[in-house]
């Protein structure tokens, strides 16, 4: 499916992200503002992290922390709803200060993390007394 827009030329700095526009939700707070996102940063030291992370997520074949459900590691880090992502504990729009440390990534679908946005995570019901899948 294609989708076309016509945005008026004053309306450029505010368009839905291509994740967003890809899984059919627009109603998110995901802006890209001047085609970068707002509040990101990201540095050398960061983009070694995280690649660790997914190493590390990758080897012990870590559930996704929002859902428990397996993640694809097959698939490339965000390049499909069940591919992993890197999540933060505490959102980094609401706490920039955290935003790399090491102790506040979680492994997510992407498509979990697209939905929690900046929202703490829904409480778990506890931890499970065995394993079902």
């Amino acid at each position: 499916m294609i989708l076309e827009v016509t945005v008026p030329h004053e309306q450029h700095l505010l368009t839905p992200s291509v994740n967003a526009l890809r899984t059919g939700i627009t109603n998110l707070p995901t802006f890209i503002l001047g085609g970068m996102m707002a509040a990101r940063k990201s540095t050398r030291q960061f983009n070694k992290d995280r690649k660790a992370f997914y190493n590390r997520c990758q080897a012990e074949n870590a559930p996704c922390w929002l859902c428990g459900m397996p993640i694809d590691y097959s698939l490339a880090p965000g390049s499909g709803d069940d591919a992993i992502t890197l999540d933060h504990e505490f959102p980094v729009s609401l706490r920039p200060d955290l935003q790399f440390d090491p102790a506040g990534f979680r492994p997510a679908h992407n498509l979990c993390n697209i939905l929690r946005g900046n929202k703490d995570p829904e409480a778990s019901l506890g931890t499970l007394t065995r394993k079902w899948i």
